[in-house]
């Protein structure tokens, strides 16, 4: 399991107001939460240079994910691999070390691929770095995996509004407000809803 990590600007992962730990990678509707994890991290030698700032528009409080227990196929050796990869990305994503957790969390993905925390985590990095295009496409995947997964639906919504697709923004928002009406962001998200629903868009996405 990995930590709850790099919540860039709040420290606090409450997000989706009652996520618990995933059971299972082959679970899709399993709850997923913030990482929980005593197992040492490696951190890879390209993590030692200056942290990447964070893209302007990506700065959400969602928290990174945590591993999950198996893999669908109970290959334990795959299951090591993605593991390993996990701990590398989630060293580097404590480090501001973008395009290195992007790496490690693709690979993690690649021997999980129904893990549903593993693709958003992919995503999520990209959101960060802001390849918006490739973080929409890896958090629409990651909702198919998991979709009662309220809080994949936030980010996702940043990401179409940073790219102008304020239509699809929308519906994003509104799906995770309907899904965690009392979450702590759901406040936050009705209030780019209206800011999108009045034209004001440039008053900046959910924070």
């Amino acid at each position: 399991m990995i930590l709850l990590v790099a919540i860039v600007r709040t420290g606090t992962g409450d997000a989706d107001g009652d996520a618990r730990p995933i059971a299972s990678v082959s679970k899709a509707a399993a709850p997923i939460g913030p990482a929980r994890s005593a197992t040492p991290r490696e951190v890879s030698p390209a993590d030692d240079g200056p942290a990447e700032s964070v893209h302007a528009g990506s700065e959400g409080d969602e928290p990174f994910l945590e591993m999950p227990s198996g893999t669908a196929d109970g290959d334990a050796g795959r299951y090591d691999q993605a593991v390993a990869h996990f701990r590398r990305a989630e060293a580097a994503v404590e480090g501001g070390h973008w395009t290195s957790a992007i790496s490690e969390y693709a690979a993690a993905a690649g021997f999980s691929r129904d893990d549903a925390a593993a693709q958003y985590n992919f995503a999520l990095a990209l959101h960060r770095r802001g390849d918006e295009r490739e973080a929409i496409a890896a958090f629409q995947r990651a909702i198919q995996l998991a979709p009662d997964q309220a809080m994949f639906h936030l980010p996702l919504a940043a990401a179409f509004e940073n790219v102008g697709q304020i239509g699809d923004a929308a519906r994003e928002y509104r799906a995770f407000v309907s899904a965690s009406p009392d979450a702590a962001a759901a406040d936050r998200a009705r209030t780019r809803l209206e800011a999108m629903s009045t034209g004001n868009q440039g008053a900046g996405q959910v924070r």
